[in-house]
């Protein structure tokens, strides 16, 4: 069980390095995406954590494979606690940023930008280095919330 929490502070890890280190040196949108990746990792290890706790607990029978279903799983069985359900829901946010088209923009500047394209209602989103620290800065804050949630350091 410990495991997936410990991938996940792994993939925090390497974003923590992508984004100080390499998006400042490349500035491209292939690097943004392969960060939002490595998030969206961190995200299932901690899915993976909580849907541990709940076999162990036998509050579920099975783990699903898929990652859509354990989503939904982790939604139903957590769906009183706010901070879990808006993870997920972020989460679900991020996929369908990276199944979405898009277009480069100012690739190798200061403000590079990933402009996704939704399909729903024309919709666009320009994802840039600031957006990719606040993404870093929620999943940041997710990883220890679970940490306090589910290993709680005794005094």
């Amino acid at each position: 069980m410990k495991e997936s929490f410990e991938e996940a502070v792994q993939e925090l890890k390497r974003v923590d390095h992508l984004f100080w280190v390499s998006l400042k040196y490349t500035r491209t949108v292939d690097m943004i995406r392969h960060i939002i990746k490595r998030l969206m990792n961190c995200y299932e290890f901690l899915m993976d954590d909580l849907l541990d706790n709940l076999n162990k607990n036998k509050k579920i029978v099975e783990i699903p494979a898929n990652p859509i279903q354990k989503t939904e799983l982790v939604k139903e069985k957590y769906h009183q606690d706010p901070e879990i359900v808006n993870a997920v829901n972020f989460y679900m946010m991020m996929h369908k940023i990276m199944k979405a088209e898009y277009t480069k923009s100012r690739e190798f500047r200061r403000n590079v930008g990933m402009i996704t394209l939704f399909d729903e209602k024309n919709i666009s989103m320009n994802i840039n280095i600031d957006a990719i620290y606040n993404f870093y800065k929620k999943a940041r804050g997710f990883t220890d919330y679970i940490e306090k949630l589910l290993y709680p350091k005794e005094l």
